[in-house]
C-alpha cells in the first residue's frame, strides 16, 4: 500500500468515525464540547488541550461534541493519538475554518492547492479499524482489494487497469478519494471531475452513479453500513 493510499485511508476511517460514531469500553477521560456554553468546553480544541498524554488504544479519551458550527482549526498532539471526537448529531454537528478550493490569497489570486503536503502531514500509523492484509483481485480490466470491513463501513482500494466506463449503486452513502489518475462521475445531467487528492460524497439517494476512469487510475471506495440491515 503506497503512502497516498494509507493517509487516504486514515482520513477516510477517521471522517466514518466521527459521522457515526465510535463504540468504545471504558474511557479514563470523557469530556463534553458544547458551542452554547452548556458543556464543560466551547471549542473542540480546548477539549483537545485538556485531554493527558496517558490515553491508551483500550482506554481513550472521549470528546462528545454537542450540535452546532464550530470554526476552529484543529490540531492533536501526537502524543494524544488515542482520542475519539463523537458528534451528537452527524446532521448538526460541523466542523469547519471556511477554508475552500476558491480562495483568494494574500496576493489577490486564487490558493493552490497542496494535496500532496496535507496527506504527509498524517504521521501515525496507530488507527482504528486495522486495514486487512490482502490482494487485489485478478480482474483485467478493474481490480478491487478490501482493505477494511468494519461493521459501520467498508473501504475498497479500486484500480483501473483500462479506461472504461463503470457502474455503482448501493443503499447506503458513499465516498470516492482519488489516489492517482482521474475520474469522470456522472448521475443524470450532473458531472464532476476528479484527480489524485480529491474526494466525492455519493448519497444513498442518487442510487446508480457512472463514472468513467482513466487508465491506470487507483481510487479508494468508502461504503457506509446500511442504518437498518435488510433481513
Amino acid at each position: 500500500m503506497t503512502t497516498k493510499t494509507q493517509s487516504l485511508l486514515v482520513f477516510l476511517c477517521g471522517t466514518f468515525a466521527f459521522v457515526w460514531g465510535a463504540g468504545t469500553a471504558a474511557a479514563q477521560t470523557i469530556l463534553t464540547v458544547a458551542a452554547d456554553g452548556s458543556g464543560q468546553f466551547k471549542t473542540v480544541q480546548e477539549a483537545i488541550n485538556a485531554v493527558p498524554q496517558t490515553t491508551r488504544f483500550d482506554q481513550p479519551a472521549i470528546i462528545r461534541v454537542k450540535p452546532g458550527i464550530y470554526r476552529e482549526l484543529i490540531y492533536v498532539q501526537h502524543e494524544k493519538r488515542f482520542v475519539h471526537l463523537i458528534g451528537e448529531d452527524p446532521e448538526k454537528t460541523v466542523f469547519t475554518y471556511n477554508l475552500h478550493a476558491n480562495m483568494l490569497g494574500l496576493d489577490g489570486k486564487p490558493r493552490a492547492l497542496h494535496p500532496d503536503e496535507s496527506l504527509a502531514s498524517i504521521d501515525f500509523a496507530d488507527y482504528e479499524p486495522r486495514s486487512i492484509a490482502s490482494k487485489y483481485s485478478p480482474n483485467p480490466k478493474f481490480a478491487v482489494r478490501l482493505l477494511v470491513d468494519d461493521p459501520l463501513f467498508k473501504v475498497d482500494a479500486c484500480r483501473v487497469q483500462r479506461r472504461g466506463r463503470f457502474h455503482l449503486r448501493s443503499e447506503s452513502l458513499q465516498i470516492l478519494g482519488m489516489v492517482r489518475g482521474r475520474l469522470q462521475v456522472t448521475h443524470d445531467k450532473a458531472e464532476l471531475a476528479l484527480k489524485a487528492g480529491e474526494f466525492c460524497l455519493l448519497p444513498a439517494s442518487l442510487g446508480r452513479v457512472s463514472f468513467l476512469a482513466d487508465a491506470a487510475a487507483e481510487f479508494l471506495h468508502v461504503q457506509a453500513a446500511l442504518a437498518h440491515p435488510q433481513t
